[in-house]
Formats: C-alpha cells, sequence, structure tokens
C-alpha cells in the first residue's frame, strides 16, 4: 500500500469519527431542544391569552367574533363592573404527560364574583389557545398541546 492510499483512508476515519460525535451530539440535544420549545410556546401562547383576556376586560366593549372567542369574556362585561386586571404571573410544571399552568390574575378593583371572572378567563385562555396553535379539545373537554394534557388553573386576587 502506498503512503498516498495509507494517509487517505486514516483522512476518512478522522471524517467519520468527527461525523459521528457530531450525529451523536445532535441526536442528543435536538430530543431536549423541542421539548423545550413546545412549553415555551405553550407558556408564551397562555401568558399573551392572558394579557389579551385582561385587557379586553379592561377596555370594557364587547366584540363579536365570528369564532366566538370572546364569548367567555363578554359574559362577564356589564356596566355596573370596571375591571382592572392584569397578568400576574404564569407558572408552569410538567409530570409525565400532564402539563400544568397556573395563571395568577391581579385586580386592582373589587369584584362582584372572583369565580365567574376566573372561570371566564379560563375558557377564554383555551379557547384562544385551540384558534392560535394546534391544540385541541378532546372528547373529555381537555385541552390537548402536542399529545399532552393541559390543566389550566386561573386564580384572581383583589389587592
Amino acid at each position: 500500500m502506498s503512503l498516498l492510499g495509507h494517509r487517505r483512508g486514516q483522512t476518512s476515519l478522522e471524517l467519520l469519527l468527527i461525523l459521528s460525535i457530531i450525529l451523536f451530539g445532535i441526536a442528543v440535544v435536538i430530543p431536549n431542544y423541542l421539548s423545550s420549545s413546545t412549553s415555551t410556546s405553550l407558556i408564551s401562547l397562555t401568558r399573551s391569552s392572558a394579557d389579551v383576556a385582561c385587557g379586553y376586560l379592561d377596555m370594557g366593549v364587547i366584540v363579536r367574533d365570528t369564532n366566538d372567542t370572546y364569548f367567555y369574556l363578554n359574559q362577564l362585561l356589564n356596566p355596573m363592573v370596571k375591571y382592572d386586571v392584569h397578568v400576574g404571573n404564569v407558572r408552569y410544571a410538567e409530570v409525565n404527560d400532564t402539563i400544568y399552568i397556573k395563571v395568577n390574575i391581579l385586580s386592582f378593583t373589587s369584584l362582584p364574583n372572583e369565580q365567574t371572572v376566573e372561570n371566564g378567563i379560563l375558557n377564554f385562555i383555551r379557547a384562544y389557545i385551540v384558534e392560535h396553535s394546534s391544540a385541541r379539545i378532546d372528547a373529555n373537554n381537555n385541552l390537548i398541546y402536542n399529545g399532552k394534557k393541559v390543566i389550566i388553573n386561573v386564580e384572581v386576587r383583589v389587592q
């Protein structure tokens, strides 16, 4: 075997070794990245929908939507109630194939029925997520996002 043939063989082996290290790295990193990306997009979508709900209630004007996403918030609007609500924080936890999200809403005015406001905002968030993503509501009324069950809890606190 010539010296030139030996070097080509060595270069090919080195190239295969480097390529295998790169492919192994990709195989290890990509699933974690995709999982992280899924949770990040869901948190972002939840927070933005809660912000939309708070802004809508603060504005106090009923919008007739063809998809009727705002139906849940329209039920809360009343000329006797002035809203001043803001998103406090959004917390996320994942256990097995279930994602738990807790949305804290801060109200700077007293509300006639906090439970009704919580349910209205919760139902709006669920409808908003379904409308703006690949999420769906299954036969048991569970929110499913990327094959995982999502449980959202909305808590309204008066400051």
